[in-house]
């Protein structure tokens, strides 16, 4: 027996009245009720960009963190803590020329 979720809830949204579409009148009813839609997507679609984005974000910070513990477990005699970073501090984009030999990490980022 397989699972049920939403898309299994029984409603009238995806019935056709037929009669809307034999006339003028119903035509624009039919393209105004596929605008708001339209629009409903639009409103879905840039939300899920915006949590995409922190996502990627959370996953670089990870990254950035691994980087830096595999440098402290390599040689932790010459790891050394950076500064302590503010919040509204980006890194730069990512590639070969950008990438700092040791990514400054803060003692208080290091949970183990």
């Amino acid at each position: 027996m397989r699972k049920r979720g939403i898309r299994d809830i029984k409603t009238f949204t995806n019935i056709t009245d037929r009669r809307r579409a034999r006339t003028p009148h119903g035509a624009y009813l039919e393209i105004a009720s596929l605008a708001l839609h339209k629009h409903r997507l639009m409103k879905e679609h840039q939300a899920a960009e915006v949590r995409n984005a922190a996502i990627e974000d959370q996953i670089r910070e990870m990254d950035r963190k691994v980087v830096a513990l595999h440098t402290f477990v390599q040689d932790p005699k010459s790891f050394v803590l950076g500064p302590p970073r503010t919040p509204a501090a980006r890194e730069p984009t990512e590639g070969p020329e950008n990438k700092p030999a040791n990514p400054a990490i803060r003692e208080q980022e290091l949970r183990y």
